[in-house]
């Protein structure tokens, strides 16, 4: 996942390092899908994943998180007054979105939808990190895994609550029927204690 591949996997990597200086790690990303071929075509040891679509039968998940999606504007953005937002706050607002491409777009898009909520969709991008760097400029809204928002609390950025609710998860994919590696199955440990110890430490709205 591209959203914690700047944050918590870094965190997990340098625990499992120091357990283990001299073991050599070999990091790709991609989209969810992607990642989920390269683990079924055993190109990688383990995926980290957003989404498991149902072709993925040759992989077995393993939820390390789940989370509720904020919405991260600049902190003298006019709703960072609000303990909670809602679609209808963000009616006319500069919104920073994902990529069309992007699965975890639809979802957000949905609910604005669902509740005839028009946005001003000047800008997207795939990457999270470039959303939050915008948004901390003060060009926009957007909705994010909170993880990553807390990867930003220097950056003049606040974060709110958005309901409704959307769901951010984040699963760990290892080929079925292949058991992994003494060291593969210490890292997917490390970094399944540092999701858990991430996940505690955000904020309580």
């Amino acid at each position: 996942i591209q959203t914690i591949a700047l944050g918590m996997l870094p965190r997990a990597i340098k625990r499992f390092s120091m357990e283990h200086p001299d073991v050599g790690l070999s990091i790709h990303t991609g989209h969810s899908s992607t990642i989920a071929q390269w683990v079924d075509a055993r190109f990688c040891d383990m995926g980290i994943v957003s989404l498991l679509s149902p072709q993925n039968y040759s992989s077995e998940p393993e939820e390390i998180y789940r989370t509720d999606g904020v919405c991260m504007m600049h902190a003298s953005h006019r709703l960072a007054r609000n303990d909670v937002i809602t679609p209808q706050d963000l009616e006319g607002e500069a919104f920073i979105s994902l990529s069309r491409q992007d699965e975890l777009r639809n979802p957000v898009d949905r609910i604005f939808e669902e509740a005839g909520v028009t946005r001003r969709l000047n800008i997207e991008t795939p990457y999270s990190s470039i959303i939050c760097s915008l948004v901390a400029l003060d060009m926009g809204v957007c909705i994010m895994n909170p993880l990553v928002a807390q990867d930003y609390r220097h950056a003049q950025l606040v974060s709110r609550p958005f309901r409704p609710s959307i769901a951010y998860t984040g699963m760990v994919i290892v080929p079925k029927g292949r058991p992994l590696s003494r060291l593969a199955a210490r890292f997917r440990e490390v970094l399944r204690d540092v999701a858990m110890e991430e996940c505690m430490a955000l904020p309580k709205y």
